[in-house]
């Protein structure tokens, strides 16, 4: 399949609003621990989840439960250095791999030795897609918006010497100037 079918740039103006309140987005991974031994999960970049005031570098979790981790990305640029559409797929399975390590118990006749295991957890990249495919709107909360607006609002009096905040009298004139560009 072509990856432009996937695209949020063939739903620009379909989805019923581009999410644009920050650089970043928190994804709610969930992740079973079926074996039976703990696992400590991880990633390259030394942070599993968390926010910002309370990072989680790892994550400890026991034999048979499942947790749900905060896991805080950078928006997803639509495009690659090359200008090709980015596959989002595949890019959120790169984003938020983990990597999982575990000590389990093992031997025989009396004697057991702690043997350690390691492996990966990913989201599987066609679960992905079915949801980008099903969700349209998912695709629109996950990528850097489109587009760029910049607002400038002056009072009757002139410029606003830098005030965040100005409030003006009933019928008063106010200009608005508002810039918009379109990625593309």
């Amino acid at each position: 399949e072509n990856v432009v079918d996937y695209s949020i740039l063939n739903r620009v103006g379909m989805d019923p609003g581009v999410h644009v309140s920050s650089d970043e987005v928190v994804l709610l991974m969930a992740v079973a621990n079926e074996t039976s031994s703990t696992i400590i999960l991880s990633n390259r970049k030394g942070l599993v989840g968390g926010f910002e005031g309370s990072p989680m570098p790892t994550v400890r979790i026991t034999s048979g439960v499942s947790v749900k981790i905060p896991v805080v990305i950078p928006r997803i640029d639509r495009f690659d250095e090359d200008g090709q559409v980015t596959d989002l797929a595949a890019e959120l399975v790169s984003r938020t791999a983990l990597q999982w390590e575990s000590e389990a118990l093992e031997g025989a006749d009396g004697e057991t030795e702690k043997i350690k295991r390691t492996g990966r957890v990913r989201i599987p990249s066609r679960c992905l897609r079915e949801i980008i495919d099903e969700h349209k709107s998912f695709a629109s909360r996950i990528c850097r918006p489109p587009v760029s607006l910049s607002v400038s609002v002056a009072g009757g009096s002139g410029e606003l010497g830098g005030k965040e905040e100005i409030s003006l009298p009933l019928g008063s004139a106010i200009r608005v100037d508002a810039s918009m560009t379109v990625q593309g």
